[in-house]
């Protein structure tokens, strides 16, 4: 993969992004909240179910209105 690197422009990001997967690396958001201060959470099941609903249309059960447009 090296060798293709200066023919390939994929290759070459790919390798030079090759470090974030040699090292291990995590975001907290501490840094966002102190620049923009408390940042709402979306419970995972509603967020799933809202994205569902955009993707499949929304179902009879589901109660978490879903923004239309934009």
């Amino acid at each position: 993969m090296r060798l293709a690197t200066p023919v390939v422009p994929m290759l070459r990001s790919l390798q030079a992004m090759r470090y974030l997967w040699q090292v291990p690396h995590a975001l907290d958001g501490t840094a966002l909240a102190q620049y923009a201060g408390p940042v709402p959470h979306t419970p995972l099941r509603e967020a799933l179910r809202a994205s569902l609903a955009l993707w499949n249309g929304p179902t009879p059960s589901s109660t978490t209105p879903v923004a239309q447009g934009a």
